[in-house]
Order: structure tokens, then C-alpha cells, then sequence
């Protein structure tokens, strides 16, 4: 923030899955530790109700907010869906939003709970973290286990992941991979640990 602010940047804020957190509370966003300012924070429902609800919001100053609305694309059709937003909004008032996040909430601990438990049983070490929120393991790999290597292998055992430095501008962790445990059932995700655990063994 304090960069930012010397640079006279605008931080775009992207935070989708603050609602997806399953133990403590989520962190300060950076629109609350600037106090709203130079900081556009924006989020969506397509995480935690639906895919296809393609739905969203923005938190920022009254003046970018008034700038967004003015946009030629509002006005064309193409950025607004009233018939969503309204369901969205009887939803959010009538408490029930608050109740389904509970229920998916639990769903996806119980994803990330048999995730990280097939995982830590790997034949092959691993330093398992077990996050507090969000979809996914930023797991690091063995020693000499480049993911690109691992990715490979892993492919031809029918399974996959995100190499750490599709993150980056560079090659920079390599020696970390995006595991998403958002999708598959809990048996489903213990059979795609083994695999990894099959692949990595035999990557050397």
C-alpha cells in the first residue's frame, strides 16, 4: 500500500473468495487499509452461488465509481443483468445467502480435509499446508523435482496441476504447483493425490 501510494497507483483488489475462508476470519483488505483510497476492490457471486450467475461488484471512491458507471459498454448492454442482480439482491436480503454459505463453506473444508490427508500420505514427502480459505494448495515439491518435470508424469497417470511459475514473469517456483480442490468429490481428490504421489516418485 504505502508503494502504491508513493506512486500514485490505483490497486485493483481482487477478492473473490474472501467469502470462502474456514477457519479464524479473512484478513484486511487492502481497501479497508487505505481507508478506500487508490484502491478499486471487486469481487463475485460466481464463486460462492454460481458459475453461471456471472455476477459482481466493486468497492471503490464515489468518483471511479461514477466514471465505471459512465462507460460506453453499461449503456450497449454488454456489463449489466438486471434479472441477476435483482435475484442476487432478494437473495442477499432475505438471510439466505448467509445460510448457503455455510453449507458450502463445510463442502469445500471437507474437499480440502481429504485433499491435504491423501497428500501427507504420499510415499513421497511432502510439506503439506492445509489453507485456511480459498480453492486451492500452493504445494511445494521435493528437492530436484522441477514441476515442469513432475507435470509430465503426473499427465500420464491422468492427472494435473498448475506449475508455480504460470504465476510469475519469470521461472520463479518452479518448485511449487496450484493444486484446486474446488471441483471433485473427497474420494475423487484422494485418488488424484495417489496419482501425484505415483508421478512424483518416479520424477527424478
Amino acid at each position: 500500500m504505502a508503494v502504491a501510494q508513493r506512486a500514485e497507483l490505483t490497486i485493483v483488489e481482487d477478492d473473490t473468495y474472501r467469502d470462502m475462508v474456514y477457519e479464524g476470519t479473512a484478513p484486511p483488505s487492502l481497501w479497508r487499509l487505505s481507508d478506500g483510497h487508490a484502491v478499486v476492490r471487486i469481487g463475485s457471486f460466481a464463486k460462492t452461488v454460481a458459475p453461471g450467475l456471472r455476477l459482481g461488484w466493486i468497492q471503490a471512491a464515489p468518483d471511479m465509481i461514477g466514471r465505471l458507471a459512465r462507460l460506453g459498454y453499461v449503456y450497449s448492454g454488454g456489463g449489466v443483468n438486471h434479472t441477476s442482480a435483482l435475484t442476487m439482491s432478494a437473495f442477499g436480503a432475505s438471510g439466505a445467502y448467509h445460510e448457503h454459505l455455510t453449507i458450502v463453506r463445510r463442502a469445500y473444508s471437507d474437499r480440502r480435509d481429504a485433499l491435504v490427508a491423501a497428500l501427507r500420505r504420499s510415499p513421497v514427502h511432502l510439506d503439506v499446508p492445509s489453507p485456511a480459505g480459498g480453492w486451492f494448495i500452493w504445494l511445494p515439491l521435493p528437492a530436484g523435482r522441477p514441476a515442469a518435470d513432475v507435470l509430465a508424469t503426473a499427465e500420464q497417470h491422468g492427472v494435473s496441476f498448475t506449475p508455480g511459475s504460470t504465476f510469475h514473469v519469470d521461472d520463479a517456483d518452479d518448485d511449487h504447483v496450484r493444486l484446486s480442490f474446488s471441483l471433485l468429490a473427497p474420494a475423487e481428490l484422494e485418488e488424484a493425490a495417489r496419482r501425484l504421489g505415483a508421478a512424483l516418485a518416479e520424477t527424478r
